[in-house]
């Protein structure tokens, strides 16, 4: 009878624990949220926390699919997907988009299938951190405003557009700290294809692996880039690349990959 009685209550104690272990859900709270984006195409008129609550697929294959449209927005996805599911390798719609917006920031977003995943266009003051970008046809994450700061994100599996001849996972102006890039590829029919994992068009306030910031050549390549712009992805015949370990941005992992 004892031994029943201690084999209910390990039974019972082991049940305890497996419960509270289990992973809390993708939000605890929604408290600080203004509003929720539960339908796609989504467009943000008023200031606050954005939040998801579900994961969001869209058929659109153009236009900018949750567009910022005023100042002072954070778009916080909880952990929650927005997928352009309609699109194809030739889609143009963009994931997330603003112009000439200030202190916007994007978090814990998983964006997958557009064209670009994340533009934040001219304006200032952009966080863009903790998110996944998959199968970005062309660029993963665009800022091309200042004061920008990427970190923290992950970016996989760019490009596969067949128009396009070159893709980038991140193009940003600022900080970019502590991202993950791996795979930048081009469409099978695309013969002559640059892939670009980081990519900096003025070299402002970029951290490098030391801790200074980049000392851009005074001369510049043919495509107008300096050396210290960009961490690139280095031919090695057919359409196939892997990552060119060179001075790269502070603790930004490339992954060396044969594609």
């Amino acid at each position: 009878m004892h031994i029943f009685r201690f084999l209910f209550i390990a039974i019972v104690t082991l049940a305890a624990f497996g419960g509270a272990s289990k992973p809390a859900a993708a939000a605890e709270s929604y408290d600080s949220c203004v509003g929720f984006i539960d339908a796609l195409p989504a467009v943000i008129t008023t200031q606050g926390i954005w939040c998801l609550r579900q994961n969001l697929d869209t058929s659109a294959s153009s236009g900018n699919i949750i567009d910022i449209q005023t100042n002072n927005v954070t778009i916080d996805c909880n952990g929650f997907r927005i997928r352009g599911s309609g699109g194809g390798a030739s889609t143009t719609a963009v994931g997330i988009f603003a112009n000439s917006r200030l202190n916007l920031a994007i978090r814990y977003c998983t964006i997958r299938g557009f064209q670009v995943g994340i533009a934040l266009i001219d304006g200032s003051d952009y966080i863009v951190e903790n998110n996944l970008l998959d199968q970005s046809r062309f660029t993963g994450i665009e800022i091309s405003g200042a004061g920008g700061v990427v970190r923290r994100n992950t970016i996989v599996n760019t490009a596969g557009s067949p128009a396009a001849s070159l893709a980038y996972a991140i193009s940003a102006k600022g900080d970019i700290i502590d991202n993950v890039v791996d795979s930048v590829f081009g469409a099978d029919s695309v013969v002559d294809f640059t892939a670009v994992g980081i990519y900096s068009p003025t070299d402002a306030g970029i951290q490098f692996r030391d801790g200074h910031p980049g000392q851009p050549d005074p001369q510049p390549d043919a495509e107008g880039n300096r050396r210290g712009d960009r961490h690139p992805l280095e031919r090695i015949g057919g359409r196939g690349a892997r990552q060119r370990d060179r001075a790269g941005f502070l603790n930004n992992g490339l992954r060396d990959r044969l594609l």
